[in-house]
This record gives structure tokens, sequence and C-alpha cells, in this order.
């Protein structure tokens, strides 16, 4: 037996990360297109936002005027002082923390482009967890059992077992939020 349950998870891996990608660059589009159609309006709006004076080393209010971009019947307010408002629009949509890795993959690459950075993200987690699983179970694998919610269990020649599952890491602060696939021996179920 070789990893066909391996190549499944990471094929269903593959196609939601595409169907993630798509989802994010129709988001994109609509508000994109919201944003140029407010630029060519001039819609602009006063507003308060907190800032940081590093001369008085204080945070300050300021008035800025920010362009009011509308997107579905809701307000978003765009300047570089304000949180970035495509972002929330994003968030808005169920698209949760965009990293800025995507954000450059829907903005500056073609679709082809896009997926063929996604076989290559693949590929690389494909042969990383192959070799995870090798220096494990060896070569040979006589099992493997699929366990609803806690990953997939590799049973090896040499007896013993390899547990696989993903887990969300990242997310706070500066840290992108991102699946991560973790390996390690465990006992047979």
């Amino acid at each position: 037996m070789t990893f066909e349950a391996l190549e499944l998870w990471l094929d269903k891996q593959k196609e939601s990360r595409i169907e993630y990608l798509e989802k994010l660059y129709a988001a994109h589009i609509v508000y994109a297109s919201a944003s140029s159609e407010a630029l060519i309006k001039k819609e602009y709006e006063d507003t308060e936002t907190k800032a940081y004076d590093s001369v008085a080393r204080k945070r300050i209010t300021k008035n800025v005027k920010a362009l009011v971009v509308m997107v579905e019947g809701k307000k978003y307010l765009s300047n570089t002082f304000l949180p970035p408002a495509e972002l929330q629009y994003l968030s808005d949509c169920g698209l949760g923390e965009i990293s800025n890795g995507d954000m450059q993959l829907i903005k500056y690459y073609t679709r082809d482009e896009r997926l063929k950075r996604v076989d290559k993200e693949i590929d690389s987690k494909r042969k990383s967890i192959i070799a995870h699983v090798k220096k494990i179970c060896t070569e040979e694998i006589i099992g493997v059992s699929q366990v609803a919610g806690d990953g997939i269990f590799i049973k090896g020649a040499n007896g013993k077992t390899a547990h696989m599952w993903a887990i969300f890491a990242g997310g706070y602060n500066i840290q992108c939020l991102h699946l991560r696939v973790m390996v390690k021996e465990a006992a047979w179920l």
C-alpha cells in the first residue's frame, strides 16, 4: 500500500485552497469596482481617527477625509490612517483573516499563475508530509485508518504508527492564519 489516503487528503486541501482563492478574488473584484465608482463620484466624508504622535509620544485624535465605499448596502471608509476597508469587507464576506500573501496572489497574479502557485504549495506539503511519515513508518505501509475529526493513522511495516492531522495556526498579531499539518508517532487504534 502506498500513500493513497494522503494523496486524497491533499487533493481535498488543494480543492479547498483553490475554492477559497476564487471566493477571495470575486469579493476583491466587487470591492475594487465599488471603490473605483466612489473615486469617480468623489464621495468623501470627514472622520476622526486615532493616530500616534511620535514627537509628543502620545495618541492623538486626527480629522481625515476618507473615501466612502458602499458595497452591498454597507459603508466602508477608506483612508491610509484607517484600518484597511477592503480587509474589513472581505472579513464581512466570511473570508476571515486574509494574509498579505493571499492578497498579493489575487491582486497581482492571473488565475493560471494562482493555480500554479497552489500546485507548488501542495507539492511542497506532500513532500514534507511523506518525509515525516516515512521517518516513522518506513517505506512500506500496511494500514491506513481515517478517524472522523482526528486525522489519519498510518501503520508501517515496522509496527510503528504515524498520526497525521491538521490544525489552524497563527492568526494573531502579525502572523497570518494558516493550516499546519502535524505528524507524530502514535498508537494504532
